[in-house]
């Protein structure tokens, strides 16, 4: 053969095998015929067996493949009866100005993106559905479907208008929770009190049957129980009776008896009259006779002399010439020195102590405080005495206190900041595993709670949101307040309290005294404290870039190196003839509105902050807490300015 006839041949019997393994092909010689005299038949037949071959491998929930198998081939879905099943049974009409079929393509396209782990098997059904549909619509279909086959009713009218939840609300407010109890437990519920209810019933019968026994019973043994009552009384009369007896033989021996009290044992003493003592111990003694026994005797004991009476008085010009602690007529000693020996010890005490103390630093009110409580403790072995004053000693427990109480706020800080780091570690792995956006959405929810202001916690959740969350804010704010109170519990300690300005501010005191906390001011820590955010690229491109990390503290839309001034007040009050007149200043009216301009610049770019952001950029922050957090700000300034950035 030349070669052409052998490539040709080639063909042939590579076309010849293909046609031979075809599913047409086998399919006609099974039936003894052939498939190239009618092949329509067993095209079809092959084309509809495979298609249910696919069917049957499907993964996907009969109600996902009663959707998709829905689907038009050009990605549209039309109403229909199956639909309305697959998805539910009720859906929502269609709103005005959109067509029925686009209307069904939405909500079918809502409907299959509630099921994300069947992605792989609907991406082809959802790409032929977006050329028909837009994300607006599918979100206002997803906001009308109701879920599928929910525990609870609905209300059909108002799942048709669209308003599903509002049927929810209605129904919590009419019934609360027992309208949202599933049936088996209602049914179950049901069951358990009409088991209740038999077992209450049997039991109430029960015991009538078991009252009416004891009944006839006790007709018939009412006899005997007679003469057993009568038995008992007469055996109670007799031990009341004798009860009776054995009382009033006390009864007689009490009024016999007298109190003996001191007088009278020294008139009986003194006749030798034994046998009447004898007679009285031996006799019973009342409470109250004993209590007046004992009465008199106490106040025998308190008829003393005074100490005047026992120790003469003496001039002034005796004292002089007598020994310390000596009495004029006898050698009794009084229990402490002379007042004269004691004024004489104490004005040397003073002379010896500014002699000691000449050409030495002079110590402030709050050294020599804690120098006296420290003698105190560390004297008191030696049996000398010495009292700080009442004052001095408030202070120092005050700044102590005050102190503590920084320390606190700072572990509580850092404490917080280690866990945002933890949450923020935890959002990217969320973040990072998602594989659609519905995902993705929630991935930052915490970590944006966690960086704004407090957030109580909702009931009904397991998770953060069942927390309460204090917010970075309001963390931050008080770390900084406490700065401010430590200070001022220096300068009082110190003696330096100092004025204030019309904000409550101390305005003469100096530089202020910084808080070192691992060797470094505290102060100057904060204003970049979550530079680290910077370093998370997909939190930065979530928050968009309107949105500012760096020497961003309270993390708002305006952050701290743009902080905006309070605008100072133009109208200044000047005395014109003896009159005090307002007058507006023309050299600060022009600064003033300036600096008006500006900070209503950023108050408006703070209401338009995003919702997403932490604080919603800081509108969400309470009159109160955002007055406090501008004083925090001021003093972040204020401390840089002095002391420079770290």
């Amino acid at each position: 053969m030349t070669p052409s006839q052998k490539q040709k041949y080639e063909e042939f019997e590579e076309f010849r095998a293909a046609f031979g393994r075809a599913k047409v092909t086998r399919m006609a010689r099974h039936k003894e015929e052939l498939s190239t005299k009618d092949p329509v038949p067993f095209l079809h037949k092959a084309y509809y067996k495979e298609k249910q071959t696919e069917e049957v491998k499907s993964d996907l929930p009969s109600y996902l493949a009663s959707v998709v198998k829905l689907q038009e081939k050009s990605g549209k879905w039309f109403p229909s009866k199956d639909l309305y099943e697959a998805m539910g049974g009720t859906l929502p009409d269609a709103p005005g100005g959109i067509d029925a079929w686009r209307w069904c393509t939405a909500l079918a396209m809502a409907f299959v993106r509630r099921y994300p782990e069947h992605i792989d098997e609907l991406r082809d059904c959802y790409k032929k559905g977006l050329e028909w549909t837009d994300s607006k619509l599918i979100e206002e279909a997803r906001a009308a479907l109701p879920p599928l086959n929910p525990y609870f009713e609905l209300d059909p009218e108002m799942v048709k208008t669209g308003n599903w939840k509002k049927s929810v609300q209605n129904s919590f407010d009419l019934g609360g929770y027992q309208n949202f109890i599933p049936k088996s437990l209602k049914d179950k519920r049901k069951s358990d009190d009409d088991e209740l209810k038999a077992a209450i019933e049997a039991e109430e019968n029960r015991l009538k049957e078991e009252a009416e026994r004891k009944k006839l019973k006790d007709i018939g043994a009412a006899k005997d129980d007679r003469k057993l009552k009568m038995k008992y009384i007469k055996q109670q009369m007799e031990r009341m009776e004798e009860d009776r007896k054995r009382q009033s033989r006390f009864n007689k021996t009490d009024v016999k008896r007298a109190p003996l009290l001191k007088i009278e044992f020294d008139k009986l003493s003194k006749t030798n009259d034994f046998g009447e003592l004898k007679k009285r111990w031996q006799s019973t003694c009342k409470m109250s006779e004993e209590m007046h026994r004992l009465k008199v005797v106490e106040e025998e004991k308190k008829k003393k002399k005074s100490w005047d009476d026992r120790i003469p008085a003496m001039e002034a010009s005796q004292a002089k010439r007598m020994g310390l602690g000596e009495s004029v007529n006898s050698g009794r000693r009084h229990t402490g020195p002379s007042p004269l020996a004691q004024a004489a010890k104490e004005r040397a005490y003073a002379r010896m102590e500014a002699k000691a103390n000449k050409g030495k630093k002079k110590l402030t009110q709050l050294e020599i405080a804690i120098m006296e409580v420290d003698k105190v403790a560390t004297s008191k072995k030696r049996g000398i005495k010495y009292e700080a004053a009442d004052a001095q000693e408030d202070l120092k427990k005050n700044l102590e206190r005050a102190q503590a109480n920084v320390v606190e706020k700072i572990i509580e800080y850092e404490a917080y900041i280690m866990s945002i780091k933890k949450t923020l570690e935890r959002s990217l792995n969320s973040y990072r595993k998602a594989r659609v956006v519905a995902a993705r959405q929630k991935s930052f929810d915490e970590l944006t709670a966690m960086l704004g202001m407090p957030r109580a916690a909702t009931m009904g959740y397991n998770d953060w949101k069942g927390k309460y969350i204090k917010g970075l804010v309001l963390t931050t704010v008080e770390l900084i307040e406490s700065v401010g109170v430590w200070r001022e519990a220096v300068l009082m300690a110190q003696g330096k309290k100092g004025q204030r300005n019309e904000f409550g501010e101390l305005i003469d005191h100096g530089p202020p005294l910084p808080f070192t906390w691992n060797g470094k001011n505290v102060l100057l820590q904060i204003p970049s404290g979550m530079d680290f955010l910077l370093k998370c690229t997909e939190l930065v491109n979530w928050f968009g870039n309107d949105f500012t990390f760096s020497r961003n503290p309270f993390m708002l839309a305006v952050p701290l190196d743009d902080r905006p001034i309070t605008p100072i007040n133009a109208t200044r009050e000047i005395v014109v003839d003896g009159v005090a007149v307002k007058q507006v200043s023309s050299s600060m009216a022009k600064e003033t509105a300036e600096q008006q301009a500006y900070f209503d610049y950023c108050e408006k770019v703070t209401s338009q902050g995003g919702g997403w952001w932490p604080s919603a950029g800081g509108n969400a922050l309470g009159k109160d807490l955002k007055r406090r957090v501008r004083a925090a700000e001021k003093v972040l300034i204020m401390e840089e300015a002095i002391c420079g950035r770290m």
